[in-house]
């Protein structure tokens, strides 16, 4: 058993391909086979980024984003974000990770985070952060339309697709 330190300054690098085999590991441990979407839109859709959380040498937490232009609005979406169990809860790992991406992202009109309904962690996360709200599609196509929620699924779901 490898010993990991949740504790002290945490880096983010930001990559893309050359990154995706630390955060992988992570990415699947939390999503289970479902990792593998964010692991295509790095590897073979070349649209997504990867952004590590590191401490002391040891890679502690891992997000895949992209940008997209959906008309003219310029999206920047969370894809994939998870925090290894150990250094979860209270520690700032994903807040360090988001933060990261909006600085990156500072040309986009939007920031999207894609989660699963019941996803507690992620929800905990975007709801510290305050700015970010939880909405299920149904919900989005009656206060935007269902024209815009389609361009919004393809973007944030079929990256493989366009």
């Amino acid at each position: 058993m490898v010993f990991v330190s949740c504790y002290g300054p945490i880096t983010v690098l930001i990559g893309s391909r050359e990154l995706m085999s630390h955060a992988e590991p992570i990415l699947r441990n939390f999503f289970g086979s479902a990792y593998r979407y964010a692991k295509a839109v790095v590897d073979y859709g070349g649209v997504g980024s990867v952004a590590l959380a590191v401490i002391n040498g040891s890679s502690v937490g891992a997000a895949v984003y992209y940008s997209i232009n959906v008309g003219a609005v310029k999206l920047c979406v969370i894809y994939y974000i998870a925090v290894i169990e150990e250094c979860r809860g209270g520690l700032g790992i994903g807040k360090v990770l988001v933060s990261t991406i909006e600085e990156v992202c500072t040309d986009s009109d939007v920031y999207i985070a894609t989660t699963w309904f019941g996803n507690e962690p992620a929800d905990r996360l975007y709801r510290s952060l305050g700015g970010y709200v939880g909405y299920a599609w149904d919900e989005l196509r009656r206060l935007i339309g269902r024209r815009a929620v389609d361009r919004l699924l393809k973007a944030t779901c079929a990256m493989m697709m366009t």
